[in-house]
């Protein structure tokens, strides 16, 4: 009876021992399901990080690409402007070596003269058209009076 009783101790003492162990197996487990979810929620946003870090690498190398297209942009259109800028300059120097203060008055007696002789060749060509408009009526009347008869 006594190794009956102690039996039944043992037997009661390694039942309780097993549920004991039984709810920390199933406490693991729900832990390890948990980690797991955790785990994979982790992997999926870290993914989804990765997809905008590389979203944004790009952009990132566009816009760098954007800048460069935009500073030779701006450094042709710079050096054309230096261009323009040189030939105005030497278009300038040359402008300075014609009219100088000491070729100025033979300039302008020079400009005054061909005014005059435009002016005498404006004349003569209303002298010879006033002389000639008389001819020119008299055959256009004619050429009327012929044409109407």
């Amino acid at each position: 009876m006594l190794l009956r009783n102690i039996m039944q101790q043992e037997d009661d003492i390694l039942n309780a021992e097993a549920l004991q162990l039984e709810g920390t197996l199933n406490e693991k487990e729900e832990s390890n399901r948990s980690l797991q979810l955790k785990c994979e929620d982790l992997k999926q946003e870290t993914q989804r990080q990765l997809e905008q870090n590389h979203q944004k690498d790009e952009l990132v190398r566009q816009y760098c690409f954007q800048i460069q297209e935009t500073k030779l942009k701006h450094r042709k259109l710079r050096m054309m402007f230096e261009n323009q800028l040189q030939q105005l300059m030497e278009q300038h120097k040359n402008l300075s070596t014609v009219f100088t203060p000491q070729t100025l008055p033979a300039e302008i007696q020079s400009a005054e003269y061909a005014t005059e002789q435009l002016l005498k060749a404006g004349m003569f060509c209303l002298f010879c058209f006033i002389n000639i408009l008389p001819c020119l009526s008299f055959s256009y009347i004619t050429n009327m009076q012929i044409d109407a008869g």
